[in-house]
């Protein structure tokens, strides 16, 4: 789908950065749910199994098991060829293959969806967007944040570029794991 959302990207407007126009890249919305069920469909038509809301306690590879997952102390081990954590960084396999230590840093997203946009504009999105430098906050760290924004909707159900008015919008930041952020 690379010629329907077409993506700019800018550092500043004041001179000091640079804008790039990228037409190929994220330029389109993917409905999570609508891509986990379609998965799951599929995967459980082929044989697969999926095990939601599910304690996992840990996993451990074997070369000659594949995947042999800890699902608590009442359960008998279950072993696989694939898993797909989809927990995030909080996961029990985030927190093992860190071996139990926090991560230097975290990567702080903030998202919403939109309408009222007008849709006849509402044909680009913005990635890695950002109006400010980075701002030394002393003691309290730097910081700078980052947006992005695309069209939603577009291409499903035969929707065509300048048809939607919702736009998906994320702003995020970088900064250390310290306690004190």
């Amino acid at each position: 789908n690379s010629e329907v959302t077409p993506l700019e990207g800018s550092y500043f407007d004041n001179e000091i950065g640079y804008e790039c126009f990228t037409p190929d890249v994220l330029n389109l919305g993917i409905s999570p749910a609508v891509l986990i069920a379609n998965v799951a469909k599929r995967f459980q038509a082929m044989g697969g199994t999926v095990l939601e809301r599910s304690p996992l306690k840990g996993i451990v590879i074997s070369d000659s098991l594949g995947a042999a997952l800890d699902m608590g102390d009442d359960v008998e081990p279950i072993t696989t060829r694939m898993v797909l954590d989809c927990m995030g960084n909080a996961s029990p396999i985030s927190r093992q293959q860190r071996y139990g230590l926090k991560p230097d840093g975290v990567c702080a997203v903030v998202g919403s969806c939109a309408g009222g946009y007008d849709k006849e504009t509402n044909l680009l999105g913005d990635i890695i967007y950002t109006n400010s430098e980075i701002q030394d906050k002393g003691e309290n760290g730097q910081l700078q944040y980052f947006w992005e924004a695309f069209p939603v909707g577009i291409g499903r159900n035969g929707k065509e570029p300048g048809t939607s008015d919702v736009k998906t919008t994320y702003m995020f930041t970088y900064m250390d794991a310290s306690p004190d952020r």
